[in-house]
């Protein structure tokens, strides 16, 4: 049923990304969440208070207790803005996975946050409720919330460096270490990500035989400890346990932290960017990999819809929706959410087959990548995070003074 699309002819023109607005109002914020870690939270906050700084808001960043797994380089731009002086009229944005213990103080109280799953856990939807508004990264994740809650909720997508992510570059020399074929997926090791249907549909589909090989730019946890690497060595040591008698293909397993600017050089030594992800609030690396030349192999399910389109990448449907199971996440609270399953014969016989057919029609996937990296320009940088968080601002603004 999820057969590779017709292939496409034409390749689009691609698009100069929109220009940041300048903010004239005076306007305070306060910016409440991770800061100075590897992970996507603290991406999408440094480049929100990056960009609304450079706008022309006063902002003042307040961060999280988090490890700093920033270089020099990258924390310097950010760091400063801790010192910031605001009054207490500031309006807040707190950029973090709700809890009642973590609200701040301000004026105008802004959540901006998350979800994946198809519904709402009690938590989140309680704490929304303590918020003059919200803030989610996608359509597909507002749409669900107003199911849920009494409180405006609006869509700022999060988005991508088009200066830092591009096609032209250095690359990582990953030889004599891999294929000539690479498959690279980059994510947090966890079930919702879809490590086990990858990994299932790669060692069917492919063999020692093959001259490809799966990169996995993965972490635990986000820890370095021989505890976080073994549970990723292990995990994949059961799933190729299911194929004894096979001369297994090749596989790569790479758990340091990289700074963001040598990201792009990992993505443009790969071929392919493949993520059976069981779901995404947006999912920011498959945009990365693609601004940097790579197809796309990606599960059509949740945030990820707002880019993913059946003639700019290669779409594996979902079979149905199901509650996890308690402790399926690690994380308890998306126990009893509802989320894709991927676990049928057909989702992961069309997996085989889009891997399959992207290998052996490189010239297909240029072109479906040229049509993402389009889209992406037009609604997916950084500079339309700012806009769109500024037009919100100013709006509050307005509300707070009255006019």
């Amino acid at each position: 049923q999820n057969l590779p699309t017709p292939k496409a002819e034409q390749i689009p023109e691609i698009v100069e990304p929109e220009e940041l607005d300048i903010c004239t109002d005076d306007i305070e914020v306060k910016i409440h969440g991770l800061f100075f870690d590897a992970g996507g939270y603290a991406k999408v906050n440094r480049n929100l208070a990056l960009k609304l700084h450079q706008a022309g808001v006063k902002v003042k960043i307040d961060p999280k207790r988090s490890h700093n797994q920033l270089t020099e380089k990258d924390l310097a731009p950010i760091i400063k803005l801790q010192d910031t002086k605001i009054s207490r009229n500031h309006i807040l944005i707190d950029s973090v996975i709700p809890s009642f213990g973590e609200m701040s103080s301000g004026k105008y109280k802004v959540l901006y946050t998350t979800t994946e799953s198809y519904d709402i856990p009690k938590q989140l939807s309680d704490c929304c409720e303590h918020y003059d508004e919200v803030w989610v990264v996608s359509e597909w994740s507002a749409d669900i919330l107003r199911k849920v809650i009494s409180k405006p909720v609006y869509a700022v997508p999060t988005g991508i460096d088009p200066d830092l992510y591009k096609e032209e570059g250095p690359k990582f020399d990953l030889k004599p270490n891999v294929k000539n074929f690479v498959f690279l997926s980059v994510f947090n090791w966890n079930y919702r990500k879809g490590y086990d249907v990858l990994l299932k549909a790669y060692f069917d589909e492919f063999s020692a035989e093959d001259d490809v090989t799966l990169l996995l730019a993965c972490r635990y946890q986000t820890g370095q400890s021989r505890h976080h690497i073994d549970k990723i060595k292990n995990d994949i040591n059961e799933i190729m346990k299911q194929f004894p008698n096979k001369d297994m293909p090749h596989v790569v397993r790479y758990s340091k932290v990289t700074p963001e600017h040598d990201m792009p050089k990992l993505y443009r030594a790969c071929n392919c960017f493949i993520l059976p992800t069981r779901g995404e609030s947006l999912g920011l690396p498959a945009m990365e990999a693609a601004m940097c030349g790579l197809p796309v192999i990606m599960t059509n399910v949740s945030g990820q819809q707002a880019y993913l389109r059946p003639d700019n990448a290669y779409l594996l449907e979902m079979d149905r929706l199901i509650k996890m199971p308690p402790g399926k996440f690690c994380i308890h609270f998306w126990d009893n959410q509802l989320f894709p399953d991927l676990t049928s014969p057909e989702v992961h016989n069309n997996l085989r087959k889009l891997m399959r057919s992207v290998v052996a029609d490189p010239e297909e996937g240029k072109k479906r990548n040229k049509r993402m990296q389009k889209l992406i320009l037009e609604k997916f940088t950084w500079n339309t995070t700012g806009n769109l968080a500024l037009h919100r601002l100013r709006e509050i603004n307005k509300k707070l003074k009255g006019t």
